[in-house]
């Protein structure tokens, strides 16, 4: 006789499962129907002002602008590979009814968003992040992804990890969802575990809501590299942070 709760495992397991297919079918549909306007990058976020449901997906492609962010041994910069694997997240969720909005579309900075300053030499970081955090309280019950990608001097590190805010209990298992998600699906060599974040993440530590950065894999690895670069791949990363972000999403809503 099967046991109550292998066979409740089981279940899950069967369920999680046909999720992500569907989910994956859904958005292989979504991008062969809208390829043409994907290539051109001609799909845009909408504004917060059309999201009248909770809660609300801010996907934050880290970095932009002048500021690249981490270089990769084939000179791929971070800021590219952030937001071109924000818009198909982005792109995944929307199709799936979800809420969400984008702290940026383009290739930029977000320092003068606001316009709070006539001259932002030497404040252009800072004001940034505050910008961030300030489109993200804009929305209606915010849940804050932030994706970057990592790099190390030694190249022998690789694989997706999550780091979470402290200021709200929800942000840890959004995370947990996320790391074991990528682990099992994408990532299964992947040991990497959670981490808490400190101040140095001004995002995560200003935040109040459920809040996470990605660490999507190191460019300074080479294979990892090439695969984060590569268009299947985001894809596949994009199917996996939708499918746990669903799944955490429901539990979220459900305990009120």
């Amino acid at each position: 006789m099967i046991k109550a709760g292998v066979l409740k495992k089981c279940t899950l397991y069967l369920l999680f499962s046909l999720t992500l297919v569907l989910i994956c079918f859904l958005f292989f549909i979504y991008f062969e129907s809208n390829k043409h306007d994907v290539i051109a990058g001609n799909i845009k976020p909408v504004e917060a002002v059309d999201c009248i449901l909770e809660p609300t997906v801010v996907i934050d492609p880290g970095h932009g602008g002048v500021d690249g962010g981490c270089v990769g041994s084939n000179g791929t910069t971070e800021k590219d590979i952030n937001l071109s694997l924000s818009e198909k997240t982005y792109s995944l969720l929307s199709t799936s009814g979800m809420c969400s909005v984008m702290t940026r579309t383009e290739d930029e900075l977000l320092y003068d968003k606001y316009n709070d300053l006539g001259d932002y030499t030497g404040k252009k970081k800072i004001y940034d992040v505050k910008n961030r955090v300030r489109i993200t309280e804009e929305n209606i019950s915010p849940i804050f992804i932030s994706i970057h990608m990592n790099s190390f001097p030694d190249k022998k590190y690789s694989g997706t990890q999550v780091y979470f805010s402290p200021n709200s209990k929800d942000s840890k298992l959004l995370a947990e969802t996320l790391q074991s998600t990528v682990t099992k699906y994408i990532q299964v060599d992947n040991t990497r575990a959670i981490k808490k974040a400190n101040s140095s993440i001004y995002v995560l530590d200003r935040l109040t809501c459920p809040a996470v950065l990605i660490e999507c894999g190191f460019l300074s690895n080479d294979e990892e590299c090439i695969l984060l670069n590569d268009d299947i791949y985001q894809k596949k990363m994009a199917v996996v942070f939708c499918a746990s972000i669903l799944n955490f999403t429901e539990d979220y809503v459900n305990q009120g």
